[in-house]
């Protein structure tokens, strides 16, 4: 099926500075490539340095305007570095993709406090970093008339939680709870001029199955899993590009959310049901006055 962000030209993005975390692999850096392509200039941020500086140096190859730095957006003092090197390089910044997230597999019977910790720092507090870190020089671009826009990576388990998902309780709870944080920061921003939209998309191909090999040692430490699950998940995911074509198309619409997939509407709408039957209950053991 033909999508209308795939039919309808991409605006000229020439000139707009882009921020990409976790913009080394994955949806981060076809983000990333889909502004290179629109015009924009780039900055892939990773905790990964070199292999962003890879990913960098193909897109340079290519024509585009795309370099890299290191990033660990559990630290504040060190994500607040980087927008300020990132906005520095770019002449300002105009889009920010608070991308940088890692995956959890772990059941609240077996999940540990080292791992809550470490997931909830990177794909809650990072986010909560990377959009603190950059308001000022959102704010900047749209009191100028240009693009200001916050787009922040969540899951269709920000919506609700998939029945073909397995227990991940750290991972659910973050991502959940990126809808609550981009809400607020979209009212919260919304006067100054500057928009934020929440990606929720459904499993992509990414290496987000092996993020524990980039655990600090605080957190837990390093640790791989069989490459062999990558194979398998490959099958099931959907292609970053894809994904990162939607959301671009969404963050020109200015969206509030938007979604990758048809099948993650089944667990938005059960988290609906529940809420509208939490009022009806209300309504039926209230007393009329």
């Amino acid at each position: 099926m033909t999508t209308a962000s795939e039919t309808t030209p991409a605006p000229d993005w020439s000139g707009l500075g882009v921020l990409v975390t976790g913009g080394a692999a994955g949806i981060g850096l076809a983000l990333g490539r889909a502004a290179a392509v629109r015009g924009a200039s780039v900055v892939l941020a990773d905790i990964e340095p070199d292999v962003a500086e890879q990913a960098a140096v193909k897109l340079r190859a290519d024509g585009f305007d795309v370099t890299s730095l290191a990033c660990d957006v559990t630290d504040y003092d060190a994500v607040t570095a980087a927008v300020a090197e990132a906005t520095a390089r770019m002449g300002g910044l105009n889009l920010l993709c608070a991308n940088a997230g890692v995956g959890g597999s772990t059941g609240i019977a077996d999940l540990t406090v080292e791992e809550f910790t470490w997931i909830m720092q990177v794909n809650l507090f990072g986010v909560f970093h990377a959009v603190r870190a950059s308001v000022a020089a959102l704010q900047a671009s749209a009191a100028a008339g240009a693009l200001a826009h916050i787009l922040i990576t969540g899951s269709e388990n920000s919506l609700g939680i998939p029945e073909y998902v397995p227990p991940m309780t750290s991972y659910q709870t973050s991502k959940h709870a990126l809808l609550g944080f981009t809400d607020a920061v979209r009212r919260d921003l919304a006067a100054s001029g500057v928009g934020a939209t929440l990606l929720c998309p459904s499993y992509v191909v990414t290496e987000g199955w092996n993020a524990k090999r980039n655990r600090p040692a605080r957190f837990g430490g390093p640790e791989y899993n069989d490459p062999s699950r990558r194979e398998a998940l490959r099958k099931l995911g959907q292609d970053p590009d894809e994904v990162a074509r939607m959301a671009l198309a969404g963050v020109d619409e200015r969206a509030e959310i938007v979604v990758t997939r048809e099948t993650s509407k089944a667990c938005a709408d059960a988290r609906h049901r529940v809420v509208e039957a939490a009022f009806a209950r209300l309504a039926a053991t209230t007393s009329p006055e």
